[in-house]
């Protein structure tokens, strides 16, 4: 309470609808979503501009400069609960006489069979953050997500209407911090939206995703969370691991080192490059969870430099299993390990023994 009298209040919602009014009785359910996420425009890396230089009649300076842009068309791929789509949207600022801009920016949406609702909207944007951040080795936060409600329209005359943009706020998703993160170039992702074969390949990983979703979660809690100490992030590695064995075998109960073993041959060559030899490896692991984690305080401390250079390698291993499940090109995988994350892995592994 201020002076002279007035309350002031706070909110902090977990969620937020803007840019309508929802009557108490409706339904809260979607027909759309779209959103934009960090580093999505990089990873895509399509663009419909081309510029054009002619020199002078002497070659010696630029006669004429021309820029020609033709929209990129939407991309449509049907998925199980409708339809995935890429879009790019445009904008132009012309000033004539000091500087013309023109963007673009690329945009995931999902357009469902039947109504969802928002906790199905925000399952379908983390699962395509959730994809993003493998794929750049960065979180991919979403800077702004829209939906879309078929019984929420504005009318635009002559019987025609306009469905009104919803936008969708949660702390979930977002993070104000990451929007003046650096751009990272697509030599520097671990594989791009064309590596993964493109819509299709963001289809697939939907449904993976939807299928190993205690998987995901556990291993990227480390590129969400503002810090987490190195022990507890290989622990939430090893419960990805384990989580992701037994729900391909659909079974409960496992034994962890014989289940390491079947995840290194299902990941293949390209992991066994990593790692070089297996055995000890999954021993080492599994001595580590035990006697460090499982019982700890029991035992020494861990090396954290050595603890987390194993994180690293069961990070790349439980990767390059859910983009086996994805069908990824063999091609992408074998570019994974070209990637300098994935040298500097091998590299000290066997330096930190």
């Amino acid at each position: 309470m201020g002076f002279p009298g007035l309350f002031r209040e706070q909110y902090r919602p977990a969620l937020v609808l803007s840019g309508c009014q929802i009557a108490e009785s409706q339904p809260l359910v979607f027909d759309t979503v779209r959103i934009k996420l960090r580093h999505l425009d990089s990873w895509v890396w399509k663009t419909g501009t081309d510029i054009h230089i002619t020199p002078d009649e002497q070659g010696i300076g630029i006669g004429e400069i021309q820029v020609i842009h033709k929209p990129l068309e939407k991309e449509v791929v049907s998925i199980d609960i409708g339809e995935l789509e890429l879009i790019f949207t445009y904008g132009f600022n012309p000033d004539p006489f000091h500087t013309t801009t023109l963007t673009q920016a690329a945009v995931l949406g999902t357009r469902f069979s039947e109504p969802r609702t928002v906790r199905n909207v925000l399952e379908t944007c983390t699962a395509l953050r959730n994809l993003l951040t493998i794929a750049v080795g960065a979180p991919a936060f979403v800077l702004e997500a829209t939906l879309t409600c078929s019984d929420l329209t504005r009318d635009l005359g002559d019987g025609k209407t306009s469905p009104i943009p919803i936008g969708l706020y949660t702390l979930g998703l977002s993070d104000d911090t990451q929007k003046e993160s650096k751009d990272i170039h697509p030599m520097q992702m671990l594989f791009t939206f064309e590596d993964i074969g493109g819509l299709e390949g963001i289809a697939k990983w939907m449904e993976t995703s939807s299928k190993f979703k205690p998987v995901i979660g556990s291993l990227l809690s480390h590129w969400y969370l503002p810090t987490i100490y190195t022990d507890n992030r290989f622990l939430n590695i090893i419960i990805a691991a384990e989580a992701l064995e037994r729900i391909r075998l659909n079974q409960q109960n496992i034994n962890f080192s014989k289940g390491l073993e079947r995840m290194v041959d299902y990941a293949g060559k390209p992991f066994e490059s990593l790692v070089q030899d297996v055995k000890p490896w999954v021993n080492e692991v599994v001595r580590l969870r035990i006697n460090n984690l499982v019982h700890r305080g029991l035992h020494g401390d861990i090396e954290g430099p050595r603890i987390f250079w194993l994180s690293e390698s069961l990070y790349f291993l439980v990767v390059l299993c859910l983009l086996r499940e994805c069908g990824v090109a063999e091609s992408t995988l074998s570019k994974i390990t070209r990637h300098q994350r994935f040298i500097s892995t091998a590299e000290q592994l066997n330096s930190t023994k």
